[in-house]
Parts: C-alpha cells; sequence; structure tokens
C-alpha cells in the first residue's frame, strides 16, 4: 500500500483517503488549464492489492500506480476528443450527383467523410443510402429520401450503423441517427455507432413498447459488455430522453455517460451545423455520468419532483383483478414475497398475474421455476390464455390448433430459466445472470422466481441463514430496481399447525422458512390461501405494502378454476368483501 501512496504523490494525485473503491479529484495533468480548476475529472479507483487505477474524462491521462506487474505508472493517452484544425475538404463534383452533394454540405458533411462511411446515392429510389457493415459483410442498407422517408432491406439483419469503427478499448458513443454519426466523424470522432431505427415511436404506462426495437443489441452484446464506457447523445426530445433511459437499462447504467446538446438543437447533426465543431466536442467532453439509482443530485430528478408536487407518487400497473386492483399494484423496481401452504395456488396465482400484465400492459417475463417442466410451465400458461384445460383426460380439452396459438403468444412474453445441465448449479448469482441477459436481450419487465428453496445457496463460511437471506434479498432488490424488474419471490412457509378447530389458519410473512428478513427486506408481501371448505375460491391477503401509492394492507377473494388455472373477481363485491386491518399479522411500514 506505501507504495501505491508514494506512486500516486509523485504523479501528483492526491486523494483524501486511501480506502478502497472509486474516488473523485482533480486531475494534476489538465485541471489547471480548466475553467473550474476544481472540477473531479480524474477518476481514481483503489483495488484491495494495493494497486491504483486511474483514468481522466477531460484529458484521458490514464496510468496505474503500486502492485502492478507492468511497471507503477503509464504515459498520458492521447486526447480521443481532439479537435480538427483543417477544413472540411471542398466536395468533390464528379463522384456524387450535385442535389446530393448540396444536401450533404448543408448538414455540413464532407464527401471524404461520407465516402469513408460508404455513402451513395441509389438514383432508383430516389434515396441516399446508409450500407450497414460487419467486418466485410454487408448486411443490411437503410434508404433515406430527401424528404426524410425511411426503410430498410426487408428481412435483413438489424444492427448498429458503423461497427466497425468502435472497439472495446475505447469509450464508444451512440447516437440516434446516421448524420449524427457523420457529424461527429466531422469533429474528430470515429468511434460512434448509430442505432438503425431512431427512438421509439410511442409510450404505452410510461415505457416503452420494444417488441423487436432493440434487437441490434443482441448482436452487439460482447462488445457492449466489454466496453469502458458507453456515451449515449440521443436527440434533445422526449424519444431520445427514452431511447436514453432504455439503452442505459439494458446496457447497464453504471457504465453509461449521457451527453446533454444545447437547449437550441436537437442532435449532434443541428449542433455541428448551429454551433460549430468545438460546441459539439464540449457536449461529447462534458458528458455526465448516467444518473444511478440511489444516488443523486436534485438536478437529476426535478421533472418529478414537481410532477410529484403537482400529482403525487403514481401507483404502479394494475394487476387485471379488479378488486385486487383496490389494494395492490405492480412497481417495476419492488420485490414481493409470496407465500402460502402448499397447494394454496401460489404459483397459479403468479402465473395468472402475470399473463394480466403482459396481456393488458404488453410487459415480458423471465421465470426460473424448477419444480415445472419447462413444458408443463408454458402448458399451464396456455390454459390460462385459452381458457380451455390441456390435460388429455379432460372432458374439455383444447384442441392442437389452439394449443400451439397459446404456446405462440408465451413464446412473445416469457422466457425460461432452466439448469438443464447436470453440472449446471442454479446459484442465485447464475440465476440473475441470465435474467440479466433477458432484461439485455428482450427488454423483460418481470421476473419470477419460484421457489425460493430450489436455487442452490452456498453461505460463507461464518453467515448463519438469517444474514445470509438478508444478504441475498438485498442483492436482488438492488438487481430489481438497477434494472427497473419487479421481482416476485415464491417462498414456502415452515409447517403450519391447525388452529383449535383443526383448520389450517392463514400464515403470515413471520411464518416463511428460514428468516425474519422475509419481512423486513421485500417491498411487499402476499400471502395466497385456499380454505378447505372452498376449493373454487382464493384468498389474496396484501400482508405487507411498503409504499402507499403501491397499495395497501387487505385481503381480496378470486373465484378459481382448477382445470385452467384461471382467476376472477366474485360477480358482486357482497359476495367477498374486503378484509381491512384487522388481521395482526399484517405489516406495514
Amino acid at each position: 500500500m506505501s507504495d501505491m501512496i508514494t506512486d500516486l504523490v509523485q504523479q501528483g494525485i492526491r486523494l483524501p483517503n486511501h480506502h478502497v473503491g472509486a474516488h473523485k479529484v482533480p486531475c494534476p495533468r489538465c485541471s489547471h488549464t480548466r475553467k473550474d480548476k476544481k472540477d473531479p475529472c480524474l477518476y481514481v479507483t483503489v483495488e484491495a492489492a494495493g494497486k491504483a487505477l486511474w483514468k481522466c474524462f477531460n484529458c484521458f491521462w490514464t496510468g496505474a500506480a503500486g502492485n502492478v506487474s507492468s511497471g507503477h505508472t503509464s504515459e498520458p493517452a492521447q486526447r480521443e476528443y481532439k479537435k480538427p484544425v483543417a477544413k472540411p475538404p471542398a466536395p468533390d463534383q464528379s463522384t456524387y450527383p450535385q442535389h446530393l452533394q448540396q444536401f450533404l454540405m448543408d448538414r455540413g458533411i464532407s464527401l471524404d467523410v461520407a465516402r469513408r462511411n460508404r455513402v451513395y446515392w441509389n438514383d432508383e429510389k430516389k434515396s441516399i443510402c446508409f450500407p450497414y457493415y460487419i467486418g466485410t459483410d454487408l448486411v443490411n442498407v437503410k434508404y433515406r429520401t430527401l424528404d426524410k422517408k425511411f426503410h430498410m432491406e426487408a428481412g435483413a439483419k438489424l444492427t448498429f450503423y458503423g461497427l466497425n469503427d468502435v472497439s472495446p478499448e475505447h469509450d464508444i458513443i451512440i447516437v440516434e441517427g446516421e448524420f449524427d454519426k457523420l457529424a461527429l466523424e466531422m469533429c474528430g470522432l470515429k468511434n460512434v455507432i448509430s442505432v438503425p431505427n431512431g427512438a421509439p415511436a410511442r409510450l404505452k404506462d410510461g415505457d416503452i413498447d420494444n417488441s423487436g426495437a432493440f434487437q441490434y443489441l443482441m448482436h452487439s452484446e460482447e462488445l457492449l459488455k466489454k466496453a469502458r464506457r458507453v456515451v449515449i447523445a440521443t436527440d434533445n426530445d422526449k424519444p431520445g430522453e427514452v431511447l436514453r433511459i432504455e439503452l442505459a437499462r439494458r446496457i447497464g447504467a453504471a457504465k453509461c455517460w449521457v451527453v446533454k446538446w444545447p437547449d437550441s438543437v436537437k442532435d449532434a447533426n443541428e449542433c455541428l451545423q448551429k454551433v460549430g465543431v468545438d460546441i459539439v466536442l464540449d457536449c461529447i467532453n462534458e458528458a455526465e455520468p448516467y444518473p444511478i439509482k440511489g444516488l443523486y443530485r436534485v438536478d437529476d430528478f426535478t421533472v418529478s419532483l414537481t410532477d410529484y408536487f403537482n400529482h403525487g407518487m403514481s401507483a404502479g400497473v394494475p394487476t387485471g383483478f379488479e378488486n385486487l386492483d383496490k389494494i395492490y399494484s405492480v412497481m417495476p423496481g419492488e420485490l414481493t414475497v409470496v407465500t402460502g401452504v402448499p397447494n394454496s395456488g401460489k404459483s397459479e396465482f403468479i402465473d395468472a398475474l402475470m399473463i394480466n400484465l403482459s396481456k393488458f400492459n404488453d410487459w415480458k417475463f423471465v421465470c426460473f421455476s424448477p419444480e415445472n417442466r419447462k413444458e408443463q410451465h408454458v402448458a399451464k400458461l396456455v390454459e390460462k390464455i385459452v381458457g380451455l384445460p390441456s390435460a388429455p383426460q379432460s372432458s374439455r380439452r383444447m384442441n392442437m390448433e389452439q394449443f400451439m396459438s397459446g404456446a405462440a403468444w408465451i413464446n412473445k412474453y416469457f422466457y425460461f430459466v432452466v439448469a438443464d445441465d447436470e453440472a449446471t448449479l442454479p446459484t442465485l448469482d447464475w440465476i440473475l445472470e441470465k435474467a440479466t441477459v433477458a432484461v439485455y436481450r428482450y427488454g423483460i419487465k418481470g421476473f419470477l422466481l419460484d421457489p425460493w428453496n430450489e436455487v442452490e445457496h452456498s453461505r460463507a463460511q461464518g453467515l448463519n441463514e438469517t444474514e445470509y437471506v438478508s444478504i441475498a434479498l438485498a442483492k436482488i432488490k438492488r438487481w430489481a430496481r438497477n434494472h427497473m424488474v419487479a421481482v416476485w419471490i415464491v417462498a414456502h412457509p415452515t409447517k403450519i399447525q391447525p388452529d383449535k378447530d383443526g383448520k389450517m389458519r392463514v400464515p403470515s410473512l413471520y411464518d416463511i422458512s428460514g428468516s425474519a428478513n422475509w419481512v423486513n427486506k421485500p417491498d411487499n408481501g402476499i400471502v395466497v390461501f385456499r380454505s378447505e371448505d372452498a376449493a373454487d375460491q382464493t384468498e389474496i391477503h396484501i400482508k405487507k405494502v411498503r409504499f402507499k401509492h403501491v397499495g395497501r394492507r387487505g385481503s381480496v377473494h378470486l373465484n378459481y378454476d382448477k382445470d385452467t388455472g384461471r382467476y376472477s373477481p366474485p360477480k358482486t363485491d357482497k359476495d367477498f368483501p374486503d378484509v381491512h386491518s384487522t388481521d395482526p399479522d399484517m405489516v406495514t411500514f
């Protein structure tokens, strides 16, 4: 550690302390030249092994100190965002049609930059053409008419424009359109890719209709995973904001930085045209870290703060059950624990809830449900969609066409995590890794882990069960909030003793096997109970609601069709009135 501190001091780097973790301090190489000399642009990471790594996000000086095998420090890296000194070359009149040359000139794009990006004119389609290459393979072409109408090759691969220009060793800049990429190259930046289909066109319930719209991320998954930093420079409008949020959610907010264009311009190309190269580069260089949940300044949430003052907190997404909606809604980013005695319908209820959320809100889900074979789980979900049983012995069994039609619908909205390799242990980290991939590739909004006792738990030495459950649930909550995914965990209770009349009582969250943290940690707690006297009715008890805008404590009844696993509210509230806070086991915070 002393060697590391000595090396840092020799480089002029002075940290407030040398604790393991990330530190931000002024850069000794460039801060004295900047307008804000106290701006902490140097990021220093201190590792437990007596090693420190740093990078300046203004002058891009990088280095290492302490226990490093290749010497103590490195030389300053060349500034990536260097401002070009030469003026753009004059258009070559002999290569492009006159109207295309004029169009490019009006947008501030030189013919040299257009040629390097293989832009060309298609006279038959009366369109500017942007070819999409991966290596030497032409995988798609985007056509743009002069009056701004777009189309791509039917059935071709949807991928980023400009992939050959970026590598994970350098920061990757993502823009919204091909002309934005060309504009940044005019400013000396080639490490830029453009999304192929712009920002999402419509919003639904405050979120994105992302069915297929983000499949281009799948082809660049490894590239973006390895990237040191991703700079998101989308358009300065509402669709650009939505695209920025969704890209950061899928790539991972921790490595994303955000560019803010001047209020007077919409995007990179317009910024180049209206205010020039220097302002474009200033905006890129002054990109700010994407806000991380749990670490904010007031400036980061001024809009939502104003909305809160005007309207209060918005409720979660409706469950699709009218009577249940009065006491419980589904909030992205929250953890809900579900319990109940065996055969009470816990899994069937959550399956029905997920079907409603996908049907009415276009949500997608990933499920870890090892007590079901994947085929069996799909069949149960299909029964809820079709409304008929699939069992061969049923007298009103659905036909094959109905079954396959239902399966196709499930295929659109559900993904399944299965440890089907005997050597694979379904640990919590392994399951969350698969769920993270599902967020990245498919934009899932809900995650079911059913049941908890089927997860392979390996406690660190010295941890008791209570401590382990606390750490594990905290990890799941962080994951849920970082990815804005609603998570349900089905957890079995201990053996419930009958009451004095020999009847099974409604369990509480405190009855869950293992730890009182099943009460403390989750945002919401649900108990599913089916009385022995009413096999076609199920009680849904909301035992805990952390935030009052999401719901309240209470219980409702749902009718249950055993053949299809479907649930439905009673015809009238008089049949099964709500039970409010008379239950002593109810928990609130």
